[in-house]
C-alpha cells in the first residue's frame, strides 16, 4: 500500500499553460470534439446510446474521482499510513456537479427533468470544462497524478457538453434553458449552505463553488475585491446570475447551429426521397 501511495504522489515539473502537455492534451479534446460531431447524425438516431454514453462517463468520472479523494486523504510518514484529509478538495465544486448529473439520469426518464440535466451538461458544465482547459493555471500542480486526473475530467466534460447538443439530449426551448439553471441553483445552493453551516472547515479551504462568506477569493484579484466589497446575499446573486448568462451565451448559439444543422439535413433528405 505504501508504495502505491508513494506512485500516486510522484512529483513532477508543473506544465505550463500552452506547454508541450498543455497543447497535447487540447489536441486531443479538438480531436474527441471532432469525432463527436462527425457521429451526431448516427447519435441522433440512437438516444438510447447517447444516454449510454452520458451515464458511462459519469460512472468513470466518479471513479477516477473516488480514486482523486483517496489519494488527497492517504499519506505515508514515519509510523506508516495515516488518513489526512484536506477538505479544500471536497467534491462539490462547480466542474464536480456534472458527475452528479449524470448519474441522475439513472433515475429519470425522458421528460423535462431528464431535459434540463442534459441540458444543464450541454452549458454549465461546458462552462467549466472550457474555463479550465484554456485557463488551467490553476489547476495544473507538481503531482503528476493530479495534472493527468485534471486534463482528463475537463475534457470530458467539455465532450459530454458536445455530446447532448450532437446527441439531441440538450433542449431547445427557453424552458429547458430555465430548468437547467434550476440545476445550476440546487448545487449551487447545497454548496452555499454547506459554507454557511461548516465555518469551521473553512480554515481547512473548504469553500464549495466559492461561495464561502468566510474565505476570499483567491483565484481572481477583481472576483476577490467585490467579494470583499459587498454584502454577501449581493454577491451570491451577482455570482448567479454570472454563470446563468454565460451559459445563456452558450445555449443560444449552440442552439441556432444545431437547428440548422437539422434543417439541413431534413432538406437534404427530402431532395433524395421528395413526396
Amino acid at each position: 500500500m505504501k508504495q502505491i501511495i508513494l506512485f500516486f504522489e510522484t512529483k513532477v515539473q508543473t506544465p505550463e499553460p500552452w506547454g508541450i502537455y498543455h497543447l497535447c492534451c487540447m489536441l486531443i479534446l479538438v480531436a474527441c470534439a471532432v469525432l463527436l460531431v462527425a457521429f451526431g447524425k448516427r447519435l441522433r438516431a440512437e438516444p438510447r446510446l447517447v444516454r449510454r454514453l452520458t451515464i458511462g462517463t459519469g460512472i468513470f468520472l466518479i471513479a477516477i474521482e473516488a480514486l482523486k479523494q483517496v489519494f488527497y486523504g492517504l499519506h505515508t510518514g514515519a509510523n506508516g499510513i495515516y488518513w489526512d484529509y484536506p477538505w479544500w478538495v471536497f467534491p462539490l465544486q462547480m466542474c464536480s456537479t456534472p458527475m452528479y448529473a449524470c448519474l441522475a439520469l439513472l433515475f429519470f426518464r425522458a421528460g423535462r427533468i431528464q431535459r434540463a440535466l442534459c441540458t444543464y451538461l450541454g452549458t454549465f458544465g461546458m462552462v467549466g470544462g472550457i474555463t479550465v482547459m484554456l485557463l488551467p493555471s490553476t489547476v495544473f500542480t507538481d503531482l503528476l497524478f493530479v495534472n493527468i486526473h485534471t486534463m482528463v475530467w475537463h475534457i470530458l466534460l467539455v465532450c459530454l457538453g458536445i455530446l447532448q447538443w450532437v446527441g439531441g439530449t440538450a433542449g431547445q426551448k427557453v424552458s429547458d434553458l430555465a430548468g437547467c439553471a434550476a440545476v445550476f441553483l440546487f448545487f449551487a445552493g447545497i454548496a452555499a449552505a454547506l459554507d454557511c453551516a461548516l465555518p469551521h472547515l473553512a480554515e481547512e479551504g473548504f469553500n464549495m463553488f466559492y461561495l464561502s462568506p468566510y474565505i476570499p477569493i483567491s483565484m481572481s484579484e477583481i472576483v476577490a475585491g467585490f467579494w470583499e466589497s459587498v454584502p454577501y446575499p449581493v454577491y451570491l446573486l451577482t455570482y448567479a446570475a454570472g454563470f446563468i448568462g454565460v451559459s445563456a451565451a452558450i445555449f443560444f448559439p449552440v442552439r441556432a447551429i444545431r437547428s440548422t444543422v437539422l434543417r439541413t439535413e431534413a432538406e437534404r433528405k427530402t431532395e433524395k426521397h421528395p413526396a
